[in-house]
């Protein structure tokens, strides 16, 4: 499959090498495509690994990953060209709506009945957006080895379909992936790295990870 990573920070890079080892082709996009770390990611990762503009990223996935510090999604999104190379397509959205209070704790930046991917996929209508990987660091997101064994991969949207898509993405990656529901649920979803930041401020480790557990009488 062809993959279009629209953001070139460390989540789409380690995301874009994941889809890479998995056969895949990728083109990740940035504003600067020539940056010295995208040619060594690109270097490292052999011939199916490719660098362009968000634009051309956009038009290259049949999937699209949209991996963009939250505010600099909107203008990612124009760079991209807009709704028109997002619809119809699963689009993941890893994006944090995360932000600093006065006290430089750190908040959620949206509205309490709203969530960043609500937000985004009124930005792109016809697209299947997908909320996942927004839980955890970029370090962990693909190939952890938690002792416990895989951790919860949370993914909601409105798409079933997609979901299915993104679901078997995650477990490729090493994650068990668990259905939230409807893209309303990032409302719930996108809190969560706040809770995986402060376990990682308290004890001075970031390679933890959530995993929901059942109860069986």
């Amino acid at each position: 499959m062809d993959i279009g990573i629209v953001g070139s920070g460390a989540v789409g890079r380690t995301l874009g090498a994941g889809f890479v080892a998995r056969g895949h082709r990728v083109m990740i996009g940035s504003r600067e495509p020539g940056r010295q770390e995208l040619l060594d990611w690109r270097a490292e990762n052999g011939p199916d690994a490719l660098l362009g503009s968000n634009l051309e990223a956009a038009r290259f996935g049949e999937l699209l990953v949209f991996a963009i510090k939250w505010s600099g999604a909107r203008n990612a999104f124009e760079l991209a060209g807009g709704a028109q190379y997002f619809a119809e397509k699963v689009v993941i959205d890893t994006s944090n709506p995360i932000g600093q209070d006065s006290a430089g704790k750190m908040m959620l930046v949206v509205e309490p009945d709203t969530s960043a991917a609500e937000q985004i996929q009124s930005w792109m209508p016809d697209a299947k957006l997908v909320k996942a990987f927004s839980w955890v660091g970029y370090r962990s997101m693909v190939d952890p080895c938690f002792s416990e064994g895989p951790a919860s991969g949370f993914l909601c949207g409105d798409d079933a379909d997609a979901k299915a898509i993104v679901a078997n993405i995650l477990r490729e990656f090493g994650w068990d992936p668990i259905d939230m529901g409807a893209l309303s649920a990032a409302r719930a979803l996108e809190p969560l790295v706040l809770l995986w930041m402060a376990y990682g401020r308290t004890h001075g480790t970031w390679d933890h990870a959530v995993r929901l557990v059942r109860w069986e009488p």
